[in-house]
């Protein structure tokens, strides 16, 4: 389990109930409106398969060392992503299956095909796919734009915005991530009580804003990642995928 998560529920119960249903060994988080497996939440069962799964997925990421653990993950699923243009010498395949990202354990809707539906009760956890394990890395994509351009307006859950102070103790003014307000909620009671965590006005207020009235279905079936494919049309770029890459090195510096 990644550490950007909040357990609004103990999952214990979700996890061994749904496990039985298929004798899965393997149940991995998915996402709300596409074909796609965050490995953050995890349920491995003690297997000589899943075992010898595992291993077979660290010696690859041992001698890839540039691919992303993910994409790996889900490629050796035999999933919705590839790795290699070539076919992998997949070890055997371990009963799998997605959990419920529907209404259990969902995201917010940071990043397109995420989001959630439902009630607020039947929540389990709550994945903020938060991305700042990449900080410092080169790579950090996903912490900058969210804390650039991520969901944090007025109707999100207050406070937008807190004070800090830098080395020289000058003042400054950041956005609040979801994980500090998740876990920095004055009301103790919500991290040492069986209080529904959805009873705080800032957390409830955040939930609301990632929920979905309706589920898109365009991007089912489609390969994960960005720029799955290049397509024209109003506002779009156009021109091969090498003219493409080019002018996107060129812009991001």
């Amino acid at each position: 389990i990644d550490l950007d998560v909040f357990l609004m529920k103990d999952p214990t119960p979700y996890l061994v109930e749904h496990a039985s249903h298929g004798d899965y060994e393997i149940l991995i988080s998915g996402s709300f409106e596409s074909d796609c497996i965050c490995n953050g939440l995890v349920y491995f069962k003690a297997t000589q398969v899943v075992c010898d799964w595992l291993l077979g997925v660290l010696v690859w990421m041992y001698d890839h060392p540039y691919e992303h653990d993910q994409k790996t993950f889900s490629a050796f699923l035999d999933y919705t992503e590839q790795v290699s243009n070539l076919p992998l010498d997949l070890p055997p395949l371990p009963r799998w299956s997605t959990l419920e990202a529907v209404n259990q354990f969902v995201t917010p809707d940071t990043y397109e095909g995420n989001g959630w539906s439902g009630n607020l009760e039947d929540i389990v956890i709550y994945h903020f796919l938060n991305g700042e394990s990449d900080t410092g890395s080169g790579l950090d994509q996903s912490g900058s734009w969210m804390r650039e351009y991520g969901h944090f307006e007025d109707d999100w859950a207050p406070p937008q915005e807190r004070t800090r102070y830098d080395g020289q103790n000058a003042p400054t003014t950041t956005k609040v991530t979801l994980m500090d307000l998740f876990y920095m909620q004055p009301d103790d009671d919500l991290y040492f009580t069986d209080k529904a965590p959805y009873e705080s006005p800032a957390i409830r207020s955040a939930l609301l804003a990632a929920r979905k009235e309706t589920r898109r279905t365009d991007l089912f079936g489609r390969p994960c990642g960005p720029m799955t494919d290049m397509h024209d049309g109003a506002g779009d770029r156009t021109g091969s995928a090498e003219e493409l890459l080019a002018q996107a090195k060129q812009e991001t510096g």
